[in-house]
């Protein structure tokens, strides 16, 4: 399995909120075009459990930035058992929130700072993904692609209501609006989880993303990306067919 990346500020916004996480490095600025995270391959090849996350700071706080980063190297240290399970992840989340109450009690401008994020820790030919916050995590096998993963947001439960569908979702008033974050205290915002288990099949794909990729695309433009031989290629190449209001954060887990 290899793993491609990409993440940039988008066409409004100055500053890139955005991070990622990959196995051993946390990566937080600017690619041009999308890259391959070379050294994945070789220790998904030696069945070593590989964790890949995307996070987004959120906007509207100072320090979205520096929450991201700091989500992003706990990811990047952490190593993965076997077997992973839910207190394993909510640790995990417990342990980047540990880290951003530390950075605000030394810098006390970022008290309010926050993140969300989107991951999936794999292992030969099964995932176990997870997410806090409305960042996604999809799976492209037998030619679709589908969510596994579950936003904590407000427009999420109007969807799951029945008030909205799931593409009035991208452009309601209140969709950035989270109900689940990674604050300096759930206080905050409470410290939400979901995770369940992918099984992948040859040919199969992990796609994860920050909403702003969600947002900017429609899902038959996702997914029509996952018919191409490259979909990181396919994807960057739709971003920049249009206008992207937010930060835009994508990995690409394929064959």
């Amino acid at each position: 399995m290899r793993c491609f990346y990409f993440t940039s500020c988008g066409d409004r916004i100055v500053i890139n909120q955005d991070a990622l996480a990959l196995p051993y490095r946390a990566f937080a600025g600017e690619t041009a075009t999308p890259r391959e995270f070379l050294p994945f391959r070789a220790l998904h090849a030696l069945r070593h459990p590989q964790l890949c996350g995307v996070i987004d700071g959120m906007g509207g706080y100072t320090g979205g930035d520096v929450a991201a980063r700091l989500v992003a190297e706990t990811f990047s240290s952490v190593t993965c058992p076997d077997l992973v399970t839910e207190p394993f992840l909510t640790c995990l989340l417990e342990t980047a929130q540990a880290r951003l109450a530390k950075e605000a009690f030394v810098h006390r401008e970022l008290i309010k700072m926050g993140a969300v994020t989107a991951g999936a820790i794999v292992k030969r030919n099964h995932a176990v993904v997870f997410n806090c916050g409305d960042s996604r995590v999809y799976h492209w096998h037998d030619g679709k692609l589908s969510r596994v993963s579950y936003d904590h947001s407000i427009v999420q439960g109007m969807h799951d209501s029945g008030e909205i569908s799931e593409e009035e979702m991208r452009h309601h008033p209140l969709k950035n609006r989270v109900t689940g974050a990674i604050r300096t205290s759930s206080k905050l915002t409470p410290l939400r989880l979901w995770s369940c288990h992918v099984q992948l099949n040859k040919g199969d794909a992990l796609f994860l993303c920050t909403d702003g990729v969600w947002e900017a695309l429609a899902h038959s433009e996702l997914e029509a990306a996952f018919h191409t031989p490259k979909p990181e290629i396919a994807l960057h190449e739709a971003l920049r067919g249009v206008f992207c209001d937010d930060n835009v954060t994508f990995i690409v887990l394929r064959d």
